[in-house]
């Protein structure tokens, strides 16, 4: 029994003793999985390894490395940008004190492949270990997936795609899913291919639903809704963001984004101003700032405060796409600024400048001077051709918008600026011809407060200047009747309605069956008053096609004008389900019920407007249900 007994204890002292061995074990991070910290932990731990270990490229004990392990986690795992930044300075110094191990390697790799600045050395780097890594362990699904990250940032999308899948063959997961969502968005970001980026939008809202606090997941999300012109569900996106990582520069910057894109500038320069707050290094929140105070405030003091600190203590964060620009508007800066000699050294001092001696006006030479002269990139030759119309030589212009034409035929730009040159040089069948060809064209012809151009970033047409090359070139009798639409629709850009109008009229009375002249007369008629022709326009265009919901909806328009409420109400509850105006009538009838008072019914339609798109601002909802607004 003693014996037994005495077995017993000892059995379990022993026990007792290893559990108590572990548990410091695992307290101190010397096994086991590195526990994350939490977010009020960050910046204390942060404190604690800069000044026991910054600078020090001694060999580190085991301990010390799951140290910096576990605040690289940490650091990652909250989702904040620099936070990266420190984690990769962490992980490097402990990958330099055990380069031989796998696991450092790899959390490496993840820290490079997320860090938001893509310099070009942080590139260089991310791809050596990426290539480390595989040749180590070729079938190791993080090796493809940081690999997939890094021909995303380098817009390599194909292999990009390739690797991806080889990922998801090992095996798949939330973070591929996002990563996949992240393709297309980088891919196909653009209006024209809506249809793609919502399947992602798709992809990573199930990410989401699943576990709400994907912080991955919450940006991708974010910048999707921005890409579909999504503007409040995107802001809701990074306010979750937000609450999930305070003071996130992410959330802040692109909450600016938004806030920019609305014309609210004030709001979008304090979002700036707090993403900056949160993360110095990082150049875009600057760089949005800077254009901010130079293109919308017009402050160029504090707009070359803001871009020389961008050039000085920054340049080396931008990318080089990024640099180029923020040195175009720096040296415009610095020229409205009356620094003329060091904008003219800047231009001179980039080696991607190649300056046309032969150009007249120096305001012009500093735009003309970014784009290099012998590309064949078809927004430099646009530019460049826009730049000598400007600068009054027509021929050259002339010839390198043609050259644009031939890349792409259908830019409507592109042909209104075609034919003007061609008129002014007094090539009149070959301009007839561009000019029946723009005429087929229903979006130019279709009034412009429904449609949006495909390139928001190309510059409005000069329509004055244009004008004042077409003025005197074209004798009436040379005119064809798509000249005659290209004209009245030139003058009518400018302002000239009367004039408009009554060469539209003529075009009208030669092809009296087309419902978008009709459209578009009434539409002239409309802004300038006569809201009874108008009205009889609209209902001509709509009788010769009564599928044109444009007419429809603003024919309704006229007759709300007219007080004809029960007529306007049904043409739109004809329109309310046209995937391009239903939001359009919605919001009209939500009005309608605004004015009767009827509150519950107008936040209905206020709401189910803002389902189908938010080109409303959703202020209307807030103040009706706050009892705020009056009809």
């Amino acid at each position: 029994m003693k014996k037994a007994s005495l077995k017993n204890i000892l059995l379990i002292t022993f026990v007792v003793f290893i559990s108590a061995a572990l548990a410091a074990l695992f307290h101190f991070g010397i096994i086991g999985s590195p526990s994350p910290l939490s977010h009020a932990d960050f910046q204390s731990f942060h404190a604690n390894l800069s000044s026991k270990y910054e600078g020090s490229l001694t060999t580190l004990s085991h301990q010390e490395r799951t140290q910096f392990v576990r605040a690289a986690q940490a650091f990652i795992k909250s989702g904040h940008w620099a936070n990266t930044s420190k984690a990769i300075s962490y992980l490097e110094k402990a990958y330099l004190s055990k380069p031989a191990s796998s696991d450092l390697l790899g959390e490496l790799l993840l820290a490079y492949s997320k860090q938001p600045i893509d310099q070009e050395n942080a590139l260089k780097r991310l791809e050596t270990l990426s290539r480390t890594f595989n040749d180590m362990y070729p079938g190791n699904r993080d090796g493809w997936e940081t690999t997939a990250r890094l021909k995303i940032k380098k817009h390599f999308f194909n292999e990009a795609t390739v690797a991806l899948e080889r990922a998801k063959d090992i095996k798949s997961s939330s973070d591929l899913v996002v990563l996949e969502a992240l393709l297309a968005l980088e891919q196909f970001g653009s209006p024209r291919n809506n249809d793609k980026i919502a399947d992602a939008l798709e992809k990573v809202s199930s990410v989401l639903n699943l576990n709400p606090n994907h912080l991955e997941g919450l940006e991708v999300k974010g910048r999707i809704l921005i890409a579909l012109s999504r503007p409040y569900a995107a802001k809701q996106t990074f306010e979750t963001r937000l609450k999930l990582a305070p003071g996130d520069p992410l959330a802040y910057y692109y909450m600016g984004i938004i806030q920019e894109r609305a014309g609210f500038w004030n709001t979008a320069k304090t979002m700036f101003q707090k993403s900056l707050r949160s993360f110095p290094e990082h150049p875009l929140p600057r760089l949005r700032l800077a254009d901010i105070y130079h293109y919308n405030d017009h402050n160029d003091k504090y707009a070359e405060a803001h871009y020389r600190n961008l050039m000085t203590r920054y340049r080396e964060y931008l990318s080089k796409d990024t640099r180029i620009k923020a040195e175009r508007s720096f040296t415009e800066t610095l020229f409205e600024r009356g620094k003329r000699e060091e904008a003219l050294r800047m231009i001179h001092s980039n080696h991607y400048m190649d300056i046309d001696p032969n150009l007249k006006q120096i305001s012009l030479v500093k735009k003309l001077g970014f784009f290099p002269m012998n590309s064949d990139f078809p927004e430099h030759i646009y530019l460049r051709a826009l730049f000598y119309l400007e600068d009054g030589h027509i021929d050259k212009a002339n010839s390198l918008f043609k050259a644009y034409l031939a890349k792409d035929p259908s830019d409507y730009h592109a042909m209104v600026y075609t034919i003007t040159t061609l008129i002014h040089l007094g090539q009149l069948p070959e301009a007839t011809e561009l000019a029946n060809k723009l005429a087929s064209d229903l979006e130019f012809i279709r009034p412009t407060d429904y449609w949006t151009p495909l390139d928001q970033e190309k510059p409005a047409i000069n329509w004055r200047l244009t004008n004042k090359l077409l003025s005197k070139k074209l004798p009436e009798s040379s005119r064809s009747t798509s000249m005659t639409i290209f004209l009245a629709l030139v003058q009518n850009k400018i302002g000239q309605s009367i004039v408009a109008r009554r060469r539209l009229r003529k075009a009208i009375s030669d092809l009296p069956t087309i419902d978008l002249l009709w459209l578009h007369l009434g539409y002239m008629d409309y802004r300038s008053g006569a809201v009874g022709a108008a009205r009889n326009s609209f209902k001509r265009a709509l009788d010769l096609n009564p599928k044109n919901m444009h007419a429809r909806f603003l024919l309704g328009k006229t007759h709300l004008e007219q007080n004809h409420k029960k007529l306007a109400r049904q043409l739109f509850e004809e329109v309310r389900d046209d995937p391009n105006l239903g939001h359009k009538a919605l919001y009209e009838l939500g009005l309608m019920e605004v004015h009767q008072k009827d509150i519950f019914n107008a936040i209905g339609f206020f709401q189910k407007s803002l389902d189908k798109s938010e080109f409303y601002i959703p202020s209307w909802i807030e103040l009706l249900k706050n009892g705020k607004a009056t009809p």
